[in-house]
């Protein structure tokens, strides 16, 4: 089954600002955070149960493999709904809001 995949404008700004950030670190670095942003996501809509539900009962927590960022998604129906593209180096306890 595919899932339609919804971002929601906060996550959208903080993969832009994650973008940014490892792009003034290094060129290509931006890129290459958004294409492992990208393969989860595909990863997710392929596996979309394959992480467990550890936020408020309902949401799920992908953690990108090279990057310190949280994929906080959830699936209603047919959609897998994006809330957060979470950088944790910085807050490695807080959950975004």
């Amino acid at each position: 089954m595919v899932y339609k995949l919804e971002i929601w404008n906060k996550a959208k700004i903080e993969i832009i600002e994650g973008y940014f950030w490892y792009e003034s670190k290094k060129s290509n670095l931006g890129f290459e955070f958004i294409e492992e942003v990208e393969e989860m996501f595909e990863y997710i809509n392929k596996y979309p149960e394959h992480y467990q539900i550890k936020y408020k009962e309902r949401y799920r927590e992908a953690v990108l493999k090279r990057f310190p960022y949280l994929i906080i998604y959830e699936i209603i129906q047919q959609t897998m709904v994006v809330y957060a593209v979470f950088p944790t180096k910085d807050y490695p306890n807080k959950k975004p809001t």
